[in-house]
């Protein structure tokens, strides 16, 4: 079977509390049939984001 995965950067949308958050630049295998990106467990740069309150 030939391998149909790619490395390369992607743009991440998160929606988290009625907000959306977009991530530049995050590393990706994505594959060319269909799109579907897929993260290594290692990169949740987008955690702390959303793990942060809003200061009232």
């Amino acid at each position: 079977m030939k391998e149909t995965m790619i490395e390369t950067d992607v743009t991440y949308t998160l929606a988290h509390d009625g907000k959306f958050f977009l991530f530049e630049h995050v590393p990706a295998r994505v594959c060319r049939e269909t799109g579907e990106q897929y993260f290594a467990h290692g990169d949740r740069a987008a955690y702390p984001v959303c793990s942060q309150r809003e200061k009232t």
